[in-house]
């Protein structure tokens, strides 16, 4: 954040390299060490995207779970607005330009452009959930997943409850390791939701804050089976509504054979 910080200030990568390195020492050595080794890549990075060859080089071709999940969601959402590869390209120096620290490959690349498996389907409609008790787990800073989005989105679904983690940027947030987050989720998820319909919950230091050396400090595991018997019975519930449908296809696989 310091670093988009001194860009927006106009600092030049060589300004910004300088600025990042002065920063005191931190107390802790392999977290210093950490730092310095990244903030000496950041104004690397900057130089490299600002050449106008940089998207156009090759790259060894890599194949990756994590991408092809991604993509193959990703392209099968919502039709792209633009089919011309050079408005993607633009968009990605545009992105590049404002935020340096983030891959935009994938942007100038515009993998979806070249999607020939979209499947055909049709979403349901947002007010076929208002009346489902949903639990919506949202940090502050989530960017895959804005917080603003999911507040819209919470806002037209009023069985719904929602959890909000302040000073947090994590997208994964469901083990989290609090009491607020966790027992509210869990107890959620076992039958007793939270009484309010929102809850805000504070986020986890980040190491070295508030005079930590790094020294590993883990909370006491929160329990979320204050009751045992309910939550026996409630996971039975939820086998046999897992198991139901499985049970009835195999029936019917049976049958037919």
């Amino acid at each position: 954040m310091q670093a988009q910080r001194l860009l927006d200030a106009g600092r030049t990568p060589a300004e910004l390299d300088a600025a990042l390195k002065s920063e005191p020492t931190l107390p802790h050595a392999r977290f210093d060490t950490a730092y310095r080794s990244i903030a000496g890549s950041l104004a690397a990075t900057i130089v490299a995207q600002q050449d106008p060859r940089y998207l156009g080089r090759s790259k060894p071709l890599a194949l990756d779970n994590d991408d092809s999940v991604w993509n193959a969601v990703v392209c099968n959402d919502e039709a792209l607005p633009h089919k011309d590869l050079s408005y993607w390209v633009d968009a990605g120096f545009a992105l590049a330009r404002q935020l340096p620290f983030v891959s935009t490959r994938n942007v100038a690349s515009q993998p979806c452009l070249h999607w020939q498996e979209r499947a055909s389907y049709t979403k349901p409609a947002l007010t076929r959930l208002k009346d489902v008790p949903l639990m919506m787990l949202q940090s502050a800073y989530d960017v895959p997943t804005p917080a603003a989005g999911a507040q819209r989105t919470f806002e037209q679904l009023p069985a719904a409850r929602m959890v909000h983690v302040q000073d947090e940027g994590g997208h994964g947030l469901l083990f989290y390791g609090t009491d607020c987050v966790e027992l509210n989720v869990w107890g959620h998820l076992l039958g007793q939701p939270p009484a309010a319909r929102e809850t805000t919950c504070a986020g986890k230091a980040l190491p070295l804050e508030d005079g930590d050396t790094g020294a590993a400090q883990k909370a006491a595991p929160v329990s979320n089976f204050t009751d045992p018997v309910l939550a026996e019975r409630l996971i039975r519930t939820m086998r046999r509504a897992i198991d139901g449908p499985m049970d009835a296809a195999a029936g019917a696989n049976t049958s037919a054979w």
